[in-house]
């Protein structure tokens, strides 16, 4: 049995290091492993002063969100979606302020959908199709967390 699970591990360590290949040559850097990407932004990216601090034991925290924020930034997200605009002016964040409070069930059936996707996707073998699938998820449950602290998601308090 410890066979198999060795054998696990050594395939999600591959599946890992196919994926991370994959970023590297797109963005250059989005593993860490690399040198930064045409664009020119470092490993720890910087956005309102704000620096993703490399924190001991949570490396895989801080790649998947890196990974997830250069997939928006500079990859599918900002090809299909973005038209020149910043992130809280694309679609992601205006079509769900067009229904006021519900519009956040629009990013909760998003984030939903897109992890079944990725699920089935890597029931299928398809291991890297699946873990790019589920940076979008990352990206809608921060356009989400976004959206709740913004003035377009006004719930009146409740009177006591």
């Amino acid at each position: 049995m410890s066979g198999d699970k060795d054998d696990v591990s050594h395939a999600i360590r591959a599946g890992e290091a196919g994926f991370a290949k994959k970023l590297d040559e797109q963005f250059g850097h989005a593993t860490g492993r690399g040198k930064p990407g045409e664009h020119g932004k470092p490993w720890t990216f910087d956005t309102d002063g704000a620096v993703l601090p490399a924190v001991e034991g949570y490396e895989p925290l801080r790649r998947a969100l890196q990974a997830a924020f250069e997939q928006s930034a500079y990859g599918k997200g900002n090809e299909r979606h973005a038209n020149g605009k910043p992130f809280d002016e694309q679609p992601i964040m205006e079509i769900v302020r067009l229904f006021g409070q519900a519009g956040i069930v629009g990013h909760a059936y998003q984030i939903i959908k897109k992890a079944q996707e990725a699920g089935n996707m890597a029931l299928r073998g398809k291991t890297d199709a699946a873990r790019a699938e589920f940076l979008g998820v990352i990206v809608y449950a921060a356009a989400a967390w976004n959206y709740l602290g913004s003035d377009a998601f006004c719930v009146p308090e409740a009177s006591e």
